[in-house]
This record gives structure tokens, C-alpha cells and sequence, in this order.
């Protein structure tokens, strides 16, 4: 059993490994205990089966403590065993949890990514302003430019014309 718990625990060696089932292996409480605490920092390992082997209710407290520390367990099989009918549904509880988390987990992420843009277009609309305003200066510096040179072009002819008055 120790062989197959450090196996579990290398996280190189059970990359692809999903699922396990130790059912019926007449495994005792030390050999739970070597899974349970090469399963407590898995993240590959989803499912669970230790029906009918010869755990007890001394190593349920154990059991649980790792369990919930474990967020990606979302089946474990447990029957067959000399656990407590709390002890089970404390894990059902837990394998509901994980469910619930992995579930949502989606759409968190599209969540955090909608606060994201929107907090990205909060300060994009300081820049639109800015160049609003900009822009409207500079076309009130263009219109203002344009009237200069009609001015200036008024001002030219009625100085030709003075001149051409002068030397007649």
C-alpha cells in the first residue's frame, strides 16, 4: 500500500491518474492512512473507491481532517467499511462541496473577467473624454486659424486697394 501512496503523492507520476479503486483489497487503517495522506495535496485524483475493506472508526477523524482539505475528490466510496452513518454523510457533504466548487469554478473566472473589462473601460472612458476635448480644441484652433487667414486675406486686398488709390 505504501508503494501505491507514494505513487499517488509524486505529483509527476499521477498526472493522468483520475480514478482508483481499491475495493476489496482487504486494506486495514494504516494502508488508509497512507492514502488519505498522499491524497491530501493531489489535485488529479477526482474518484474513489474503498468499498469493503477492513477500515474502522478509529481513523475517521483522520479521514475527514484530509478529506476537506481536498478540493478536487468529487466521488468516494466508502461502503462496506466500519464507519460511523455520520462519519459517511460527512463525507457525501464533502464530495457535494467539491462538486459545487469545480461547478462554479467556471463561472467565477467568467465573472473576474467581466469586473476585469469593465474596470478597463472605466478607465478607458477618462482618455475618451480627454481626447474629446482635445479634438474640440483643435478644431476650434482650426476655425480659428481659418478666420485669421480670411482676415489676413481681407486685410491684404483692402491694402492693395490703399495702394493702388495712393499711386493713382
Amino acid at each position: 500500500m505504501a508503494y501505491f501512496a507514494n505513487i499517488l503523492a509524486d505529483p509527476n507520476s499521477s498526472g493522468r491518474l483520475k480514478k482508483f479503486d481499491f475495493s476489496s483489497c482487504r486494506l486495514n487503517d494504516a494502508g488508509l492512512i497512507y492514502l488519505i495522506n498522499a491524497l491530501q495535496n493531489n489535485k488529479n485524483i477526482c474518484s474513489i473507491k474503498l468499498t469493503d475493506n477492513f477500515f474502522s472508526e478509529n481513523v475517521e477523524a483522520i479521514l475527514l481532517e484530509t478529506l476537506n482539505k481536498n478540493t478536487s475528490l468529487t466521488e468516494i466510496a466508502l461502503a462496506g467499511n466500519r464507519f460511523s452513518h455520520s462519519c459517511l454523510q460527512k463525507v457525501k457533504k464533502i464530495t457535494q462541496r467539491n462538486i459545487k466548487m469545480i461547478e462554479e469554478q467556471e463561472p467565477n473566472k467568467l465573472k473576474a473577467e467581466i469586473y476585469r473589462l469593465r474596470y478597463e473601460h472605466q478607465k478607458l472612458d477618462q482618455p475618451k473624454t480627454l481626447l474629446n476635448t482635445q479634438n474640440a480644441e483643435i478644431e476650434k484652433v482650426k476655425r480659428y486659424r481659418l478666420e485669421l487667414q480670411e482676415h489676413m486675406a481681407n486685410f491684404k486686398v483692402d491694402e492693395e486697394n490703399k495702394r493702388n488709390e495712393l499711386n493713382k
